[in-house]
């Protein structure tokens, strides 16, 4: 597990989360390599604003590629070609998911700090289950939400 991880997984302990947040960045699980569903608010409204669905940003193997070419035109350079192409736009929405997810946690660090709250910040606070009610009352997203 790496730093970041562990850091996500005692913060949601520490908040008494009980389940864990997939996020853009731990959704590929560094044991398997398989992709896990995502299901943090803040990925999740990145996604909805950037027009990517979460299931796009799912690697899939060359192997996959290659069975579905073989059984067209038999022809292997095709399908490595189609894996690189998808690979490639893969990063680039996971890219812009990120810079996305990172513009609203901005928003959100901007009026915790600042304790001005724009406009824009509250929709994110919205989307995210934030509000201003704190205590055992809260739900998981509301914890994350306030922590972060």
């Amino acid at each position: 597990m790496s730093y970041r991880e562990t850091l996500e997984v005692n913060m949601a302990k520490s908040l008494g989360l009980t389940r864990r947040l997939i996020s853009l960045d731990n959704f590929i699980d560094a044991e398997t390599g398989r992709a896990r569903k995502i299901n943090s608010p803040r990925s999740l409204e990145s996604c909805l604003r950037q027009g990517i669905d979460p299931s796009e940003l799912k690697p899939i193997k060359v192997d996959v590629f290659i069975r579905e070419e073989e059984e067209l035109t038999g022809l292997k350079e095709v399908a490595v070609c189609k894996f690189e192409h998808y690979e490639e736009r893969r990063q680039e929405k996971l890219q812009l998911a990120r810079q996305e997810r990172d513009l609203i946690i901005g928003y959100l660090e901007e009026a915790a700090n600042t304790g001005v709250v724009s406009p824009q910040a509250k929709k994110f606070m919205k989307l995210a289950g934030a509000n201003e009610s704190s205590g055992d009352n809260m739900t998981d997203a509301q914890k994350m939400a306030l922590a972060e």
